[in-house]
């Protein structure tokens, strides 16, 4: 299933995103025509539900799709995602109302929609925005504005998240806003870099009326919906892969130099940047599966995604950028959108200096396996091998002991005993200390061994939650 969800993705990208790709982006055209042929692919409301219209796919499904579609228009998927994202976010968080009023024309992508995050004063630092929403009545009044909008001016329905109490991220709110709203006004279409398929525009709010009902969620809840939606769009990036096919399609055609070096150095660069595309899609699918079964982890594993393979999919598109020399540099080779439209991906969605202190926690709490609460845990003395202790107490030590290190211990929860070694009857005291051995030698082990295990003694791991889990990286 998986496997013929990106077939389609990517036929539907080689067909209809990849010839069009330049001139969307020389003539700055917004595809909606194309984009609502997307959607009847179900690519308009891929983990909606499918009640309203929507795909009910996981973020791993989303994670190949939008993949799929990037290698034909990083520009075009990138919209498509933050559709997706403010989809979800009313599907997830929404009044059944909502759902039902706004979601079945936004999956078919008969309405197209924005998300409104950041501000002119407030960019990664979004628990501090500005924009006020002051409730009268039947309506809230919104007042502010808002930067950098992708669709904004198209969409017809826009994710606003104010601020409707005190500071901080508690005070924040989220509020689905139609165009036709008095109040709402747009700024002038904005000049980039890459991104070109898609308009950019500032939201202006002027004493903008919206309707009690629209509030999505709960009053103060608006930061953390703001942040789950973000948490799966930051898995949504791609085109490393399409520079990559390029520049390997290239230097097959073209004339390998007779220098044996030359050419196995670009072979090798090829592979290397091969091995990092593989490391960022591997950490995209794991972030995007840990969203799926809702790990605790799931934001600190797609921060880590996000940063690592905005980065290196950055990177890995420049390095073809430069094998293909003077080709790559022309204006209308493909390589020269896509790193103009990736080089934003290490900045929207949070900027890679701010998803670095997110990563921090992993270092000391990050799981491992789930222990129960009731579980007691042995290290082996001899090699630190961990067992554990329950009903048969610490038989499977002391099995392991006896198997693999040849000694037979007495074992207690708090103190370790040693009764026998091989080759020799030891009875040992703890007080007198008497000794009946045939060999020094032997002695000299024994004693190595009764010190390994007073100093590592018996680890007792007791948990006092069954959700909690043994540290580790």
């Amino acid at each position: 299933r998986q496997k013929d969800l990106q077939s389609v993705a990517r036929t539907f990208a080689d067909k209809e995103f990849a010839p069009m790709m330049r001139e969307w982006d020389e003539e700055e055209h917004f595809p909606i025509d194309v984009l609502r042929k997307s959607a009847s692919l179900g690519f308009g409301g891929l983990y909606v539900r499918n009640d309203v219209g929507g795909s009910g796919l996981g973020r791993l499904e989303a994670s190949l799709v939008f993949e799929a579609l990037s290698m034909g228009d990083v520009s075009t998927t990138a919209y498509m995602t933050l559709h997706n994202m403010c989809a979800w976010i009313i599907d997830a968080f929404g009044s059944e109302q909502q759902r039902q009023k706004y979601l079945p024309r936004l999956t078919s992508m008969e309405l197209l929609s924005s998300y409104c995050l950041t501000e002119p004063g407030a960019g990664s630092d979004a628990a501090n925005l500005s924009t006020k929403a002051v409730r009268k009545g039947s309506h809230y009044v919104l007042n502010g504005s808002k930067a950098f909008i992708s669709g904004a001016g198209a969409s017809e329905v826009y994710l606003i998240v104010a601020r409707t109490g005190d500071a901080g991220p508690k005070g924040i709110s989220c509020f689905i806003v139609e165009k036709g709203f008095k109040g709402l006004s747009f700024g002038k279409k904005e000049r980039k870099v890459g991104w070109n398929s898609q308009p950019t525009r500032a939201i202006i709010m002027e004493d903008c009326e919206v309707p009690v009902e629209n509030l999505v969620g709960a009053e103060g809840q608006g930061f953390f919906i703001a942040m789950s939606g973000l948490n799966g769009s930051r898995l949504n990036i791609g085109a490393a892969q399409a520079s990559l096919e390029a520049t390997l399609e290239y230097v097959k055609d073209r004339k390998r130099s007779r220098d044996l070096g030359a050419a196995s150095q670009t072979d090798y660069k090829l592979a290397d940047l091969a091995t990092s595309l593989l490391s960022s899609r591997l950490m995209i699918r794991q972030a995007a599966m840990a969203m799926d079964r809702n790990d605790s982890n799931a934001s600190l594993f797609s921060s880590m995604a996000k940063l690592h393979a905005s980065e290196r999919c950055f990177a890995i598109i420049d390095e073809c950028f430069q094998v293909l020399g003077g080709y790559g540099y022309l204006e209308g080779h493909k390589l020269n959108i896509y790193l103009r439209d990736a080089r934003v991906h290490r900045i929207l969605g949070g900027t890679s200096e701010i998803m670095h202190p997110r990563e921090q926690p992993c270092v000391v709490s990050a799981p491992v396996t789930p222990v129960p609460a009731t579980t007691q845990l042995l290290l082996c003395p001899v090699c630190s091998r961990a067992f554990k202790l329950g009903k048969n107490q610490n038989c499977y030590l002391r099995r392991h002991l006896k198997n693999v290190h040849n000694l037979s211990p007495t074992l207690h929860p708090r103190k370790c005993k040693w009764d026998s070694i091989p080759n020799g009857r030891v009875k040992y005291d703890k007080d007198c200390r008497e000794r009946s051995l045939a060999s020094k030698r032997l002695w000299a082990r024994k004693s190595r061994l009764r010190r390994k295990a007073e100093e590592a003694a018996v680890v007792l791991c007791m948990l006092t939650d069954t959700n909690d889990a043994m540290p580790g990286l």
